[in-house]
């Protein structure tokens, strides 16, 4: 009798949690997500353009000694495969540009650029696989240029050769643009091509380059950020000691002012991210002119990264060779050139030798543009989240040459990253993980086409 009970009881129970079981699986997807899904993953690591990824990091371009030669005669072989013409422009030894067009001569020119080089390989002990081997393991793809920006280049490839193929009727002129030197001082690249080249980048053009940001949490994107604007920059690289640098240090410290500078469109754009930040920043974002008032107590309420965006800063850095980089970092509407003149007095003053370079003053593109407005909408059928522009605290591309020259220049992210796979950019073990650059190829398609064609 008692086991009849028990069997009855654990029926019961079987029954229930059954029931919960079935009714909870109508309730998820009906499919794994592509991101877990072995089938996908097997089929990015076997598709064509996931090994041409694989040959192009297998081209050591890593500055400062990197060989662009071989990576513009790697591209201009697959141009010339399809049928277009390329030409190869060397600033000066093994540093080479590369440029294609297709499409017709007049209307408003599409530039689309990535860059060849890739950072300097440091620590190389620490990298797992080689950093120019292309190894793929469980669906990623390691390598140095993995996510900067070779796949991004490849993506742009990919869009540029459909269009050819594929007979789009195109308003306007392609131009795919490879660049050699973005990882340095952008010298033989892009400041290169612009002084004896001007002819491929008239100021109507339309300039499509890295930056932008997808944020993800796990493998879900939040909300796409489109690039339109960059911070103004110059560097003194110095040989001194560490007891000259804290000497210096106390008077380049009055070089700048202790006040925030909010020029509208990064009001703006602080606060549309106030919409994806948890209640400790949000209310500070959301109303940011308040926020930075006198530097009120309430602005510790600001993430450090953004303070990088409404400050005129400087920081050091210390290169391989011992000598050091003093950094200047200018906000929009603030003249960089007051700061480097300053800068020099005080170095000229302790009669200490340096070696200056300077980039264009803090630049926008305006959002307001139709150009934007498909790309947006691109990302948004694509990802179905929000999409508004974005302003990069500190990093820095050769997209201000660019607007410095009245050219419109958008950066963005097709292939979509997550937050650790940023750890390692540029660093060890960089890697990508191929169904996102797969989605990659398919984003820039739809943006080439919406923007060629319109």
């Amino acid at each position: 009798m008692e086991k009849k009970k028990l069997r009855k009881y654990f029926w019961s129970i079987f029954g229930s949690l059954s029931f919960f079981v079935i009714f909870i699986s109508f309730l998820l997807p009906k499919q794994q997500t592509y991101e877990l899904h072995w089938e996908k993953i097997k089929e990015a690591e076997n598709h064509p353009y996931s090994k041409l990824l694989k040959e192009y990091i297998r081209i050591n371009t890593a500055q400062p000694f990197g060989n662009t030669r071989s990576s513009a005669i790697f591209l201009a072989l697959l141009l010339e495969k399809e049928g277009i013409k390329w030409e190869i422009f060397e600033s000066k030894e093994e540093k080479a540009n590369l440029i294609a067009k297709i499409g017709p001569d007049k209307g408003t020119p599409i530039i689309l650029h990535h860059h060849m080089d890739t950072a300097e390989v440091i620590d190389r002990e620490k990298w797992k696989y080689d950093p120019w081997e292309g190894t793929i393991h469980l669906g990623q793809l390691y390598g140095i240029g993995a996510i900067d920006i070779k796949s991004m280049g490849l993506c742009f490839l990919y869009a540029f050769i459909k269009a050819h193929k594929e007979n789009w009727n195109l308003k306007r002129p392609i131009i795919y643009y490879a660049s050699c030197a973005e990882e340095a001082t952008f010298e033989e690249g892009s400041k290169w091509m612009l002084e004896n080249h001007p002819e491929y980048f008239p100021p109507n053009s339309i300039f499509l380059t890295e930056g932008g940001i997808a944020e993800m949490i796990t493998n879900q994107v939040r909300w796409v950020g489109i690039e339109i604007g960059q911070k103004g920059y110059a560097w003194f690289n110095l040989k001194i000691s560490e007891e000259e640098k804290e000497k210096l240090n106390e008077e380049l410290k009055k070089l700048f002012k202790d006040e925030a500078v909010l020029h509208p469109f990064v009001k703006a754009y602080i606060k549309n991210l106030a919409n994806f930040r948890v209640d400790f920043f949000k209310s500070c974002l959301e109303d940011i002119e308040n926020c930075i008032k006198g530097k009120k107590r309430k602005e510790i309420f600001i993430p450090n990264y953004l303070k990088n965006l409404i400050y005129s800063e400087s920081y050091w850095n210390r290169k391989k060779d011992g000598t050091w980089d003093f950094i200047i970092s200018t906000l929009w509407g603030e003249n960089l050139g007051d700061y480097v003149k300053r800068a020099e007095e005080i170095f000229k003053k302790y009669k200490l030798s340096y070696k200056l370079t300077k980039l264009p003053e803090a630049n926008f593109s305006d959002p307001n543009t139709k150009e934007f407005e498909e790309i947006k909408n691109v990302f948004y059928n694509f990802f179905k989240v929000p999409v508004f522009y974005y302003i990069p605290p500190v990093s820095l591309t050769e997209a201000c040459l660019f607007r410095e020259k009245g050219i419109l220049a958008y950066g963005f992210c097709p292939v979509r990253y997550t937050i650790f796979d940023s750890f390692n950019m540029n660093l060890y073990d960089e890697r990508v993980y191929l169904p996102y650059y797969l989605d990659g190829l398919e984003i820039s398609e739809k943006i080439l086409k919406e923007l060629a064609t319109m």
